[in-house]
């Protein structure tokens, strides 16, 4: 894999679109972003800090990707990928939102077929198109975090909560649970996995033992009700 670090290049030129901008020529871009533009070959990494132009870098290359041969800014014998090749892919409904917002402005013809997901979002539609192999039903709903805080809430009885203290708050608390369940499903570790890990760790520590119980307990009130929650989007993905 190729490694490429970027740096903030220039000021931005005209707007997408316009014929001689950034969106169709790699102009206004510092080296590091320029060679991660029109890069082929072996994947590629391209690394820098917050406000470096990472996703204008990431624009530029689908735009160049996928613009005809012989078109300002594209490749000179062939388009590399069609535009149905490509995925696009980032954190939250929101982001993929915007994201898609500046693909579109950024492509010279209007395209249907470019993929802008959000990572759970993408995890969902693969899993509905895979049932099968994804062991799920194509249509299993999905609880939001809100949808299972209320389930915690109304089975709260059902968590064996010695080590905890609800402080007069017990939504804050369960909140603080489903939080933790989510990071560690976004570090692709199931409940069982973890309460695994935890029971052969002769360093765990009651509270921990309590959490790795509620783990457990929250993935079999979700299969109760049928449904999944958006970190098991990405371990059945």
């Amino acid at each position: 894999m190729t490694n490429i670090p970027v740096s903030a290049g220039p000021p931005p030129g005209p707007a997408p679109g316009s014929g001689d901008g950034p969106a169709t020529r790699p102009g206004g871009l510092s080296d590091g972003q320029r060679e991660a533009v029109d890069h082929r070959g072996v994947p590629l990494l391209v690394v820098g800090a917050p406000g470096t132009g990472k996703t204008e870098v990431l624009i530029r290359r689908l735009a160049w990707l996928t613009r005809p041969a012989g078109s300002p800014g594209g490749p000179a014998s062939r388009r590399v990928s069609e535009p149905g090749g490509v995925l696009l892919m980032t954190h939250g409904e929101q982001a993929a939102d915007r994201l898609r917002a500046r693909v579109e402005a950024a492509l010279t013809e209007p395209q249907e077929t470019v993929s802008v997901h959000s990572v759970r979002e993408f995890c969902a539609r693969l899993l509905a198109d895979e049932a099968l192999d994804g062991g799920v039903e194509p249509f299993t709903p999905t609880s939001t975090p809100a949808d299972r805080l209320a389930m915690l809430l109304d089975r709260v009885e059902e968590l064996d909560l010695r080590q905890h203290e609800f402080r007069g708050r017990p939504a804050a608390l369960l909140a603080s649970f489903v939080r933790r369940i989510d990071g560690l499903k976004d570090d692709l570790i199931d409940a069982n996995t973890f309460a695994g890990r935890v029971a052969a760790d002769a360093n765990a520590g009651p509270r921990d033992r309590e959490f790795a119980g509620v783990c457990v307990a929250h993935d079999r009130m979700l299969a109760d009700r049928g449904t999944l929650d958006g970190g098991d989007l990405l371990l059945r993905a």
